[in-house]
């Protein structure tokens, strides 16, 4: 009797170490994603490394507006930078290619896609009069504070 109930209590102990490792591993993926970018990132998308991030190219359609193109998937985005220029109009895609429901978010801009779910896609257009530096990120749960956050940088038209 005191055989099976240590048989049971290892098995359980294994099984909740499995689990552990995998959310382990899930989050060190995403978190390795997140840092460790490279030119394979944006297949669809013209793309350059500048100081270890992604960062989007010239991707304009036949009437002048700026096609971006972002990936979503768990704790991250692809590209975490975008820089357009003060003036242009922007027809921005969010591509879910994760698990769970993302969205993307620029306060300053005025910029909400709404929850987007897994394998989905959604496209939403503005455009930018003012220069600077804006944050955007995921505001579902507590994704951004998990990392899933990005810069979208407007240069200053000369």
């Amino acid at each position: 009797m005191f055989k099976m109930k240590k048989i049971t209590l290892l098995a359980v102990g294994l099984v909740l170490v499995v689990i552990g490792l995998g959310f382990f591993l899930m989050f060190r993926r995403a978190n390795v994603q997140n840092t460790k970018q490279d030119e394979t990132a944006l297949p669809s998308q013209q793309s350059k490394i500048e100081e270890g991030n992604v960062t989007v190219e010239n991707g304009f359609s036949e009437n002048g507006v700026r096609i971006v193109s972002v990936d979503a998937l768990e704790y991250a985005f692809t590209p975490i930078n975008i820089n357009v220029k003060q003036g242009e109009t922007i027809k921005l895609t969010l591509n879910n290619t994760g698990s769970m429901e993302h969205d993307l978010v620029i306060d300053e801009l005025n910029v909400n896609t709404g929850p987007v779910g897994p394998g989905s896609q959604i496209t939403v257009e503005f455009k930018v009069t003012e220069s600077g530096s804006y944050e955007f990120y995921c505001s579902i749960s507590n994704h951004r504070s998990l990392g899933m956050k990005g810069s979208f940088n407007v240069a200053a038209t000369e």
